[in-house]
């Protein structure tokens, strides 16, 4: 008897738990149901607002990049103003040319006319200008002339200078090498007076110049 009780009992406790599970499953099921219509309704709203949004700034694009009637007109304008000023630029052109070689033919005719007139007028302007600055003119011409010797006695200079310090440079490294072997240290050989004349024939020519320049 007992064991049909607890039976019966698990089997009720069973239905009631099922139900209970249904109607879950139900609120789940509308739950969900009521969040996707709420997306796609968020969703319709967001599309219908970009739309609003985008849609002026697309017809305005579509506007202007349509040739309106005034941009024509405007670019058929220009068009022909270049075309005018072209023809009139070549116009004057040639007329500016015509009036430059009357010009210069009219005025070649009045100088020679005027040279001839006044030649001797000229001669003697000319004269005159040469005898007030003459010693002006010599005198540039002989501080013209005096530079440029200056000039090329300073090249010379620098010449022969640069020619003694090659010799000298040259006679330094001749006896480097020949006291090489006696020591490590680089010194000048001691000349006496007496041994002078006896030694002079194995001096360079470059330490000979050297030497002179010292005395």
């Amino acid at each position: 008897m007992e064991f049909i009780n607890v039976f019966i009992f698990l089997i009720f406790n069973s239905i009631l738990w099922s139900l209970i599970n249904s109607v879950k499953n139900n609120n789940n099921q509308n739950e969900v149901a009521i969040v996707s219509e709420t997306s796609k309704g968020l969703n319709k709203i967001l599309y219908d607002g970009a739309e609003s949004l985008g849609a002026p700034q697309i017809q305005k694009y579509k506007e202007t990049s349509k040739p309106s009637s005034s941009t024509k007109d405007d670019e058929d304008e220009k068009l022909k103003m270049k075309q005018y000023n072209k023809k009139r630029y070549q116009k004057k052109r040639e007329y500016h040319r015509e009036y430059a070689r009357n010009w210069y033919k009219m005025n070649l005719e009045r100088s020679q006319i005027y040279r001839k007139n006044n030649k001797e007028k000229k001669k003697e302007y000319d004269r005159k200008y040469l005898q007030d600055n003459k010693e002006k003119m010599r005198e540039y011409q002989r501080k013209y002339y005096l530079n440029k010797k200056n000039e090329k006695e300073l090249i010379k200079n620098n010449r022969l200078k640069l020619i003694n310090v090659q010799s000298v440079s040259e006679g330094c490294s001749f006896d480097i090498q020949q006291t090489e072997d006696c020591s490590h240290k680089v010194k000048l050989p001691i000349v006496y007076e007496e041994d002078f004349q006896t030694e002079e024939r194995n001096i360079p020519r470059g330490w000979k110049k050297a030497i002179i320049r010292i005395k």
